[in-house]
């Protein structure tokens, strides 16, 4: 059987060490500092732009089969994508990238801006912007993100909500992230375009650990096409 595709190439799940947290990410064997551990891949990833995140809402706020089905996508969407305000897009990322957990005093999964600069928010979450380890990672210990370094969705406030808690971010900081999303979306032509997913994205989704019904919800939108 053919494994399918990940960005995590050194990392694979196991039962989070954080209690409640269910499954988190561990190294697969010793991991030197400096070393790639995660770049955007399509083939792991569906972006999602802010016409298509409010069709999707308008269509799951309808009710019926379809309705309900969009609604756990929903819950896909608010609870484990991430936002880039100079794409002003939200990523979901389809393997177990997105069951990196949170940790803002050990987080060993991080951007080269940040590991460059920790004053520095700029350009951290961008959709291209690979993830190296921080430090020296040892086989079998849990990998950390450090969630207090994402950017702010304002047209996305549930996912705000989400991630409100490990975001350690003074007021001011988060209306400056909202403006940056406003900034960003000045001018621009933002055209409703259908959210298209391939047979490579359904294996890499089919193979990852999600909730039971948000994964099922989730798999019967994809394989049904329609949106």
């Amino acid at each position: 059987m053919t494994q399918a595709k990940t960005s995590l190439p050194l990392l694979e799940i196991g039962e989070s060490t954080i209690p409640g947290a269910g499954v988190g990410v561990f190294a697969k064997e010793d991991i030197p500092k400096g070393t790639l551990l995660w770049k955007f891949d399509e083939d792991c990833n569906i972006l999602f732009t802010k016409s298509q995140y409010e069709h999707i809402r308008e269509m799951a706020a309808r009710g019926g089969e379809r309705g309900e089905m969009l609604k756990n996508v929903l819950i896909c969407v608010e609870a484990y994508c991430w936002y880039d305000a100079e794409s002003d897009c939200m990523t979901f990322c389809l393997d177990n990238s997105r069951n990196l957990n949170h940790s803002s005093e050990n987080a060993t999964c991080l951007s080269e801006y940040f590991l460059v600069d920790k004053s520095s928010r700029k350009g951290y979450n961008g959709v291209n912007r690979p993830r190296y380890a921080a430090r020296d990672i040892k086989k079998g210990e849990e990998v950390y993100e450090d969630y207090s370094t994402f950017d702010v969705c304002e047209w996305c406030p549930n996912n705000l909500a989400t991630w409100l808690p490990f975001i350690n971010m003074t007021e001011e900081q988060i209306q400056a992230s909202i403006e940056k999303s406003k900034e960003n979306k000045k001018g621009k032509n933002v055209k409703l375009t259908p959210v298209v997913v391939s047979k490579i994205q359904m294996d890499v989704f089919k193979a990852s650990s999600m909730a039971k019904s948000a994964k099922e919800g989730m798999l019967k939108w994809i394989e049904s096409g329609r949106w």
